[in-house]
């Protein structure tokens, strides 16, 4: 799809899709195609392609790192093992869900949204 079909469609800004298009496309996960017909083109199959990929191609490596200590061994905060394991579960969530889920859920919500007539 051209990005000018792509913005249109998604309701989004021109110049903030060409922006997302080139990390994208630097990160491997799309190819532009030029000519007649051109536009972009997922790099893989909607398959083999995480969110996961997606997002840290747009924000960088996802921190799901080990504890921080302070200088006398404890602790930074008592919660952090709390935030580690949401950042764990995040992480998780988005390597397993793939651009065809996202895919097959709009079409659903697309088709489950058939207009209704009142009389």
């Amino acid at each position: 799809m051209s990005l000018r079909e792509i913005a249109w469609a998604q309701r989004l800004s021109l110049k903030y899709l060409e922006q997302l298009a080139m990390a994208l496309s630097r990160a491997g996960l799309v190819r532009a195609e030029r000519g007649p017909g051109g536009g972009y083109r997922l790099a893989r199959p909607a398959e083999d392609i995480t969110v996961r990929e997606v997002v840290e191609a747009m924000e960088g490596p996802l921190c799901v790192s080990g504890r921080q200590r302070a200088g006398n061994g404890a602790e930074v905060s008592a919660t952090q093992h709390v935030w580690e394991r949401v950042a764990e579960a995040v992480a998780s969530v988005l390597s397993q869900t793939v651009l065809a889920d996202l895919r097959d859920a709009e079409r659903a919500a697309v088709a489950g949204a058939a207009p209704g007539y009142q009389i």
